[in-house]
């Protein structure tokens, strides 16, 4: 299983990738420059909204996954 740093990123890069038309994997490598760009903003929003939504799922289900994905959400918030 990948870290929750390395499933934020993926997260983010997938959303960000969506809203912008730039390829995957361009913001783990660009982080510090697109930390400023409305895309990016909008695309950690919509990576929180989809964790939310995995942590409503598990806990309803599992209730023991939930701490590896609101590390993901920290990781989310950290980029």
């Amino acid at each position: 299983m990948n870290t929750p740093k390395e499933i934020a990123i993926e997260l983010v890069d997938k959303f960000y990738s969506k809203i912008s038309g730039v390829p995957i994997n361009v913001i783990s490598k660009m982080i510090m420059t697109f930390n400023s760009d409305s895309h990016f903003k909008t695309a950690k929003e919509c990576a929180l909204i989809a964790v939310d939504e995995i942590l409503k799922i598990l806990d309803a289900e599992l209730g023991d996954p939930v701490e590896h994905w609101q590390q993901v959400i920290q990781e989310i918030n950290k980029l």
